[in-house]
């Protein structure tokens, strides 16, 4: 650890760490839960993340430490649920398939926005129309005119009804659950002294009422680490969300994992995202903070490599060659990711790399995780947003290929069929690029 990591183990005073991918948070994190954990033998304890292989990392982490607790956000939800409610969760995906085709809002504004409309809603704790109808959409992208949020309200409606009677829940209601379980009594509140959330950029403002009540109200702690350029799958400030930070806040600024070529590829894809500078900028009050790509811990390795191919075949032919090689030369199989951008593709690579033993998965799967080696695959399928997308769709799948971008520690590969994706073109000055049709 830096000596700037060390201080923030034990400085109190510190509520959030926010830094560059690989900057160290994680660490910081892990080390201020064993600090705490050795310093305060009697406390509980409760580490939270996102999503389960970062949670099973950090379990890992921290095994030994008994009265350190790590889960999802989701898992502990369900834990707590357990005796109060018989709940069914669903997905909204799913119904909406079904069903929106009976509604306008599903020709006039698409299923996979009317799905993230919803999860938007539920997220940000709008209990009825009224609520949804006043509140400012920014950061939205798409404008909605009051006409299209009554239109969408009544599939959110239906929804509900469709829930109400077949006796389930939607997942995005679990917080919601639960906070209503707190709230009246019937699930215990205050039970942790101390709670640290990593990749907290991902917990919507909800979520957080719930953990505040799970903290100690007299003298619990709340530690929190982001990176906001990683936000994929919600951006909301830290004042939506209820938590007071400023003065608080800490930066990391050298990216430690990758090398300094992974990284400055990887960072060409976020540096022009207007919509991610304007957000941070707005949230800080001040510049946003560069990362310290040229400072001397950055290590040095070979250029991120792109590849052409002429169809999936011969694409996978590659991949899986030079994961032999890899594997041969003693690089461990746990320490090589293989990733598409789309679950279609992920059971595609499964399918051609049955047996070899490597990390396959979305890009969205391994956020907060690191490898030795990692290959990103059809990237052609980056950026296929469908019709026009907004300048936030876009920042979103920017946030995303970069997240992925930087999970390797040596080397990143990535390899396409076809034509390079347009809003990647500046990456191809940081790579080597070669032609293999």
């Amino acid at each position: 650890m830096s000596p700037l990591e060390h201080k923030l183990v034990t400085n109190m005073a510190v509520r959030l760490i926010r830094g560059t991918a690989g900057s160290g948070k994680t660490l910081v994190l892990t080390r201020r839960a064993q600090y705490l954990s050795a310093q305060q033998p009697a406390w509980r304890l409760c580490v939270l993340t996102f999503n389960n292989a970062l949670a099973h990392s950090l379990e890992a982490s921290l095994h030994g430490f008994s009265n350190v607790k790590v889960s999802t956000f989701h898992s502990l939800c369900k834990g707590l649920l357990k005796g109060y409610t018989d709940y069914k969760p669903q997905d909204v995906a799913g119904w909406l398939r079904a069903n929106l085709r009976h509604f306008p809002a599903g020709a006039d504004m698409g299923s996979e926005f009317v799905e993230q409309e919803i999860r938007w809603i539920k997220d940000m704790g709008f209990a009825d129309r009224a609520m949804y109808l006043e509140a400012e959409r920014h950061g939205r992208g798409r404008p909605l005119s009051q006409a299209q949020r009554q239109m969408l309200y009544d599939v959110v409606e239906a929804y509900h009804k469709y829930l109400a009677k077949q006796g389930f829940c939607d997942w995005g209601d679990i917080p919601y659950l639960v906070l209503q379980g707190m709230q009246e009594g019937r699930i215990q509140t205050g039970m942790y002294d101390a709670i640290l959330i990593d990749e907290a950029q991902d917990f919507a403002p909800v979520w957080l009422k719930v953990v505040k009540y799970l903290i100690n109200p007299e003298s619990g702690l709340l530690f929190l680490c982001d990176d906001p350029s990683q936000s994929i799958y919600r951006y909301y400030s830290w004042q939506e969300k209820g938590i007071p930070v400023v003065g608080r806040t800490r930066w990391l600024r050298i990216p430690y994992r990758n090398t300094r070529e992974i990284y400055q590829a990887a960072y060409e894809v976020i540096r022009r995202d207007e919509v991610l500078q304007k957000q941070l900028e707005q949230e800080l009050g001040s510049a946003v903070v560069q990362p310290d790509i040229a400072n001397s811990f950055v290590r040095s390795g070979p250029r991120p490599e792109v590849r052409c191919y002429a169809n999936f075949d011969s694409e996978m032919l590659f991949v899986e060659a030079e994961i032999r090689r890899l594997l041969q030369d003693g690089v461990p199989a746990a320490q090589i990711a293989v990733l598409h951008r789309r679950t279609s593709g992920k059971n595609r690579l499964q399918q051609k790399l049955r047996g070899l033993g490597v990390h396959i998965d979305t890009f969205h799967g391994p956020k907060g995780l690191e490898f030795d080696v990692v290959f990103m695959t059809e990237m052609h399928e980056t950026f296929n947003l469908g019709g026009e997308p907004t300048p936030e769709e876009l920042s979103e799948e920017r946030r995303l290929v970069y997240m992925a971008m930087t999970r390797p520690r040596q080397r990143l590969c990535m390899t396409y069929i076809g034509r390079w994706p347009e809003p990647l073109r500046d990456v191809l000055a940081y790579v080597d690029h070669i032609d293999c049709r």
